[in-house]
């Protein structure tokens, strides 16, 4: 004779369906990541994006050794490799959520140029 789960086992089975915490959505993982990037940290994206900012191009080009080096110098009690184990580098969706157009370029391993992030007005959103 077949039995309901319910019956095999009980309120296990109630309790699961009442979870108070949930998997996160997709529409909530740019808040999240937000919340998880300390204020001084997009503090000094935004000052290095303000500072670079091109006029004539309508474009802010940020090399990332520029921003590791002003990370760091804000932050002198982290070492480089805590900026990328803390993912503050990893910021395209937080601002494209705020209307930029955001390009990470980095070379190739037969190429020769500098890791860039380019910082662009999305007229979609103006």
């Amino acid at each position: 004779m077949y039995k309901s789960s319910k019956e095999i086992w009980g309120s296990k089975v109630q309790g699961m369906l009442e979870m108070t915490i949930k998997p996160i959505r997709p529409s909530e993982l740019v808040a999240t990541r937000l919340e998880q990037i300390p204020e001084s940290v997009i503090n000094c994206w935004n000052n290095i994006i303000a500072e670079k900012w091109e006029p004539n191009a309508k474009r802010s080009l940020v090399f990332q050794d520029d921003i590791i080096a002003v990370l760091l110098e804000k932050h002198p009690n982290i070492e480089r490799s805590d900026i990328f184990d803390k993912h503050w580098l990893d910021i395209e969706d937080i601002y494209r959520a705020q209307g930029w157009l955001v390009k990470y370029d980095k070379p190739h391993y037969t190429e020769n140029y500098k890791a860039n992030f380019e910082f662009r007005v999305n007229p979609a959103l103006c």
